[in-house]
C-alpha cells in the first residue's frame, strides 16, 4: 500500500504539493521547516503502531531517514505511538 502527505496552504485551502511514499503511515508532526516529518506504521489492532520513521522531503521526494520501535518490549501494553513533535 502507498500514502500521500499532503503539503497545504491552509489560508487559501488548497493542497500546494503531494509526496507520495511505500506503506501504511499516519502523520504525527512537521517540522517548523517543513522540511521534516514523523510519521507512524498504521498496524490494524491494538498495540501494533508503535514503529515510528523520520522522513525528509528533498528534490521533491520523501525519503526515509530513520525508522525505530518505539516499545521494544513486546510484552508492554499501550506500545501504540499517539503523538510525536520537534522541540526547538
Amino acid at each position: 500500500p502507498q500514502g500521500i502527505c499532503f503539503v497545504c496552504d491552509l489560508a487559501k485551502g488548497q493542497i500546494v504539493k503531494q509526496y507520495p511514499f511505500i506503506g501504511k503511515m499516519a502523520p504525527l508532526a512537521v517540522s517548523p521547516d517543513g522540511s521534516t516529518i514523523i510519521v507512524r506504521e498504521e498496524v490494524f489492532g491494538h498495540d501494533k503502531s508503535n514503529m515510528v520513521e523520520l522522513w525528509k522531503i528533498s528534490e521533491g521526494k520523501l525519503n526515509r531517514v530513520q525508522r525505530w520501535d518505539a516499545a521494544q518490549d513486546d510484552k508492554a501494553h499501550d506500545r501504540d505511538v499517539a503523538g510525536a513533535e520537534f522541540l526547538p
